[in-house]
């Protein structure tokens, strides 16, 4: 078995890899939102981003206890994996055709596919959380490679054949059975019989730990029935807005998150909560400026995706900056889920617990933005979608602070000063965007979008990085990340993450 890797090291290594897929996948979306009437990317954003989650319910309801058995080899663990898989399978095309049919008003042949494409997106994302257990750092190499195989697939797909929501599911489709196959690959040379076998035994314990998170399950999976209440009160176009004003939150959160996901297994391991706690403050405070300059000029960023939503500018502002809370609260909530050192049935009380708070942003969030949707009934699509953004919000700052209250007295204290270093970091990355705003006003085209915010962008981003080394703490970073990769270093930076 591979030692774990230092918590600050093996983050950054993943955001880094993550962060190659983050510019892959904003040129995806891009690509998705440009060549897409918005009738079909709304469609294709909720059977991509939200059907999936209906379909892989049995694996995400044992998901906490599949990744804590894989990550700590057990017995049966990958064996209960393959059950659950079968069964997500099994759902996600009838599922995937009946929704596409229904909510998004799909033709027969897009809603098929919409059905392959949810199947293959269970395949795919079981084996990479088995990867993520097993060998996270690459796991994260993973992510760059299919996020290629998938801009190939769509510009083929959008670019080369008539732009169509058919085409792009196709190219989604093969881009999702590559990236499978090679994942699991790689996860098969980790692989022992033993984690094959018992599986019905080790599934049946998985059940029995998870019948008191069943309310806090049923009422977290609401979050997944936004978009079907924005189609059914807002329409299309606020479904589609929201994608796309999400779209750069979403894609620098994922790749933050994806880098700080480790630390569960990290503190589960080792029980290090200020190794860990100092990874997540460097991951966000490194990830704010994006969301920072996206928020300052936010009808600059919606030109580039496309400028026929600007009216979703003032919503775009409140994503980007609850997405800073999201990020961190993205830490704060693996920090507290290793900070649990029982594996197995011993320790469902305390999961129990995590579990009842953790329903409550969720109930909030569904409750927030069903009342103000019907409350807006009527109202423009810019009303409706600056009210999703207020609801988004609410979720993410009532589960930061139910997260940190959590947190074990030692983890809060590590935590605690990290979380005014990263308020004041943000401040001045909004002071430093206001001074280094774009030259010239925004423009349709594609190619002429990007010149105009790329400059400035690179000058504002480069301003505040070189600040950064002010910190004590990226100093150190920098120095065990150079150490390690140079020379093979010593300490926590150096400690060779698993592979």
């Amino acid at each position: 078995m591979r030692r774990p890797a230092g918590p600050v090291r093996a983050a950054v290594i993943r955001a880094v890899f993550y962060g190659l897929s983050l510019i892959i996948n904003i040129i995806i979306s891009v690509f998705l939102a440009r060549r897409l009437v918005a009738k079909d990317y709304a469609a294709y954003q909720f059977v991509t981003k939200r059907v999936i989650q209906y379909a892989s319910i049995p694996l995400s309801f044992f998901g906490l206890w599949s990744y804590r058995y894989v990550a700590t080899r057990r017995r049966g663990s990958l064996g209960a994996l393959l059950v659950l898989l079968t069964i997500s399978v099994a759902i996600s095309i009838p599922l995937g055709i009946v929704l596409g049919l229904d909510e998004s008003n799909v033709g027969l042949e897009a809603a098929a596919l919409a059905g392959l494409v949810v199947a293959s997106q269970n395949v795919y994302f079981t084996v990479t959380s088995a990867l993520d257990a097993m060998r996270p750092v690459r796991r994260a190499l993973l992510s760059p490679l299919y996020r290629l195989l998938y801009l190939v697939g769509i510009l083929i797909a959008l670019y080369l054949t008539a732009p169509t929501l058919t085409h792009a599911f196709i190219g989604t489709l093969a881009a999702l059975l590559v990236g499978a196959v090679l994942g699991a690959y790689w996860l098969a040379e980790e692989v022992r019989p033993e984690y094959l076998r018992g599986g019905k035994e080790t599934l049946l314990e998985w059940a029995k730990g998870s019948q008191p998170l069943i309310i806090s399950f049923v009422i977290g999976t609401l979050t997944s029935f936004d978009a079907v209440v924005a189609y059914d009160l807002g329409g299309y176009e606020v479904v589609a807005a929201f994608f796309v004003v999400a779209a750069v939150a979403t894609l620098v959160r994922e790749a933050a998150n994806n880098g700080l996901s480790y630390l569960h297994q990290y503190v589960l391991r080792t029980g290090d909560v200020n190794g860990a706690a100092r990874a997540v403050y460097l991951v966000t405070t490194a990830a704010a400026p994006f969301f920072i300059y996206a928020a300052v000029h936010p009808i600059y960023v919606i030109y580039v995706f496309n400028p026929v939503y600007y009216w979703a500018a003032t919503a775009t502002r409140v994503f980007m900056v609850i997405a800073i809370v999201e990020v961190m609260n993205a830490g704060i909530s693996n920090v507290l889920a290793g900070s649990i050192r029982e594996v197995g049935l011993e320790s469902v009380g305390a999961f129990t617990r995590i579990n009842v708070w953790g329903s409550v942003p969720s109930a909030v969030y569904f409750g927030a933005l069903a009342a103000l949707m019907l409350a807006l009934r009527g109202y423009g699509p810019q009303d409706l979608i600056l009210a999703w953004s207020i609801a988004y919000g609410l979720r993410f700052i009532t589960s930061a602070l139910i997260n940190y209250w959590l947190l074990p007295k030692e983890a809060k204290s590590a935590i605690r000063p990290y979380v005014s270093k990263v308020t004041l970091w943000s401040l001045l990355a909004a002071a430093l965007a206001f001074a280094i705003s774009p030259w010239s006003p925004p423009v349709k085209g594609l190619v002429g979008s990007v010149k105009v915010l790329t400059l400035p962008g690179l000058a504002f981003l480069a301003s505040y990085f070189a600040l950064l080394l002010i910190d004590k703490d990226f100093r150190f970073m920098a120095r065990s990340l150079l150490s390690g990769i140079i020379f093979g270093g010593g300490g926590q930076g150096s400690v060779s993450p698993s592979a």
